[in-house]
């Protein structure tokens, strides 16, 4: 069953905009770009069938399970921790999280920072080059990879 779907609205440019031809042009481009885009996904329609069974077990989110989807488990701490294997880590406050001192060949890990710097400790080996990391900005997720090849760590 197909859905009408409206073009994208024209941006309205506010008044100090309009004066600068420069900005204007580029919010004029902006607003074209849209509309090609709107254009050559269906336009007119959403084509989604969304009575179909697929689009029902996507829409259905009560059984999922990120660890299990994603084969990883997931830790939450508010203090220093060290991972183990792949991992998704959320840490809750200021902390210091060392990563696995024997690392498989691309074993994962996924740091994340809700309140609060988080230094991630390469713990022997190196980040990107450098013995450590600092998330800075809250809410911030990182996935850190380990490279046999180069015996280190690098952020995707």
């Amino acid at each position: 069953m197909a859905v009408n779907v409206n073009p994208p609205p024209n941006l309205r440019i506010p008044r100090a905009l309009l004066a600068d031809r420069e900005q204007r042009a580029y919010f004029e481009q902006l607003q074209t770009i849209m509309f090609q885009l709107w254009q050559r996904t269906g336009a007119g329609s959403d084509l989604v069938d969304s009575t179909s069974e697929e689009v029902k077990e996507f829409n259905d989110l009560s059984s999922f399970d990120p660890a299990q989807e994603l084969d990883r488990d997931i830790a939450i701490t508010g203090v220093d921790f060290t991972s183990v294997d792949n991992q998704i880590i959320i840490c809750t406050a200021p902390l210091t999280v060392k990563l696995n001192p024997e690392p498989e060949d691309q074993e994962r890990v996924t740091v994340q920072a809700t309140n609060g710097f988080v230094t991630i400790d390469a713990n022997g080996r190196k980040i990107n080059g450098e013995d450590d990391a600092l998330i800075r900005r809250n809410f911030t997720s990182w996935d850190i990879i380990f490279i046999l090849e180069i015996d280190g760590w690098v952020i995707a």
